[in-house]
């Protein structure tokens, strides 16, 4: 929640100046910072261009001085039970800017108990996959994908880790649009309420500007996929039917190709929204 930082009702957009050595503080709304070595500064700020897509961003400033930053969001157990339930891949995405050649450490946790990730100084969660995005000092997007263990259903904390051994200035890094979603392909940033019902619920409906197709491969593939080409093919002829359901067909026309397999039985929405076709058909390619 609050992946692109619209939300600031603690500070409106002022600088939160964190002493180090404490516990999570919070931040800009539902994100955590903390420090060791050296003190650190937080804040919300503006588009990077006045052309730029991003809105807004959270800067965390380092140094001088050694110093090891961190910015965390804690996802909870109802908002990511569904999807660790199943063992699911989900990538982590966002776009930063900062020093060039700068390293920025990610790291996904779950927690012992639900919802319970413990303190600082006293933590109570398992690492679950990390790795390092580099900074190149203009605003680069970031993926990194992985899968989520069961025991994930208790929660999930994504951290952001900028370490320093020495500086004698500041350094500021910018992050902008942080999203996590199910699939292993990074999609369009998109604000997401609590739960996948509200989502289904408030969402507009994508209105086709032109004929479209799905992919499913029962052998290789996973609901969890865009189902838009045969490297992202949905498992299940039923999730291309359910996803064509959310859309605004228009007139256009949609195919849903099938690999040769096994396919559990479908359900066929009553209608759809629009005047064109949705056909079912096996690839013989």
């Amino acid at each position: 929640a609050n992946g692109d930082f619209r939300f600031d009702r603690r500070a409106g957009g002022g600088v939160t100046q964190i002493a180090a050595g404490g516990d999570r503080t919070p931040i800009l709304d539902r994100w955590f910072a903390w420090s060791t070595g050296s003190a650190i500064r937080v804040q919300q700020i503006g588009a990077f261009t006045p052309t730029s897509r991003f809105a807004n961003a959270l800067e965390l400033t380092v140094g001088p001085g050694a110093v090891g930053a961190h910015v965390s969001q804690q996802i909870l157990s109802d908002d990511i039970r569904d999807l660790a339930a199943s063992e699911s891949t989900v990538t982590l995405s966002g776009a930063i800017t900062g020093p060039g050649g700068f390293p920025v450490g990610w790291s996904a946790y779950a927690p012992a108990a639900f919802d319970s990730f413990g303190t600082v100084a006293v933590p109570t969660r398992t690492l679950i996959a990390s790795g390092t995005w580099n900074v190149d000092g203009v605003i680069s997007e970031q993926t990194a994908t992985f899968d989520l263990p069961t025991s994930a259903a208790n929660g999930l904390e994504i951290e952001f880790t900028v370490s320093l051994t020495s500086t004698s200035a500041s350094i500021p890094i910018q992050f902008y649009a942080v999203q996590l979603e199910a699939g292993a392909e990074k999609t369009g940033f998109s604000w997401r309420p609590r739960s996948v019902a509200q989502v289904e619920a408030s969402a507009p409906r994508e209105r086709l500007p032109a004929d479209r197709y799905y992919f499913v491969d029962a052998a290789t593939g996973s609901d969890q996929n865009t189902g838009r080409r045969w490297a992202s093919a949905f498992a299940s002829v039923q999730k291309a039917l359910d996803t064509i359901a959310q859309l605004d067909i228009g007139i256009f026309n949609v195919t849903v190709l099938a690999k040769a397999g096994t396919y559990g039985p479908i359900v066929v929405p009553a209608a759809w929204m629009g005047s064109g076709t949705v056909t079912v058909q096996a690839d013989t390619a």
